[in-house]
């Protein structure tokens, strides 16, 4: 009776893992067959700091079965950081700010296929002691003091407009859903 009930465990937990049920962020709704998700980790720790990279993934689900561009130096994203009571955090101003901006220019996503590439910045001044540092760029980063049992999350959206290009370039608005801030609070 054991080996059947270790068994079925085993098949059940085989089967959410293939299905994405376990460690699965959750993905956006499906936009002209674009969907997208955020994954967020710690990187480094520079200066008693936690340093936070994002990672976005866009995935084609397009019925179409044709790739699909996606011309990145035209989206326009907004970040956002909010706590579990869904009040904004307020971005950092005044910190000293020198770093590389790189360009990804048009990528192309097949049918069927996932992109996962890194959306943060590298050159916010880093403060000493902190639970976490977001860097976006000068205008989009955030600090998180250490905290006793608050949590954070980050809430993304990007567009892209339709300028007039070919069918296959993508275009639209994706509101990706939050994902928790690992913060280091020791």
């Amino acid at each position: 009776m054991k080996y059947i009930h270790i068994t079925f465990c085993t098949f059940i937990l085989t089967t959410l893992l293939f299905a994405g049920g376990l460690n699965s962020k959750p993905w956006s709704e499906t936009v002209n067959g674009i969907q997208a998700k955020i994954t967020i980790k710690q990187t480094k720790v520079v200066n008693e700091t936690s340093i936070i990279s994002t990672y976005l993934t866009l995935r084609n689900v397009s019925d179409i079965g044709n790739p699909m561009k996606v011309e990145w130096d035209n989206v326009k994203i907004i970040f956002r950081v909010i706590d579990e009571r869904g009040k904004e955090v307020a971005k950092v101003i005044n910190m000293s700010y020198d770093g590389p901006i790189f360009t990804i220019g048009v990528f192309v996503l097949p049918h069927d296929s996932n992109l996962t590439f890194n959306i943060s910045r590298i050159g916010l001044g880093i403060p000493k002691g902190k639970a976490a540092l977001l860097d976006f760029g000068p205008m989009n980063s955030w600090v998180i003091d250490k905290t006793d049992s608050k949590k954070y999350f980050l809430q993304v959206t990007l567009t892209i407009k339709n300028f007039r290009k070919p069918r296959n370039y993508w275009h639209g608005t994706i509101n990706i859903p939050k994902a928790e801030i690992p913060l280091r609070n020791k």
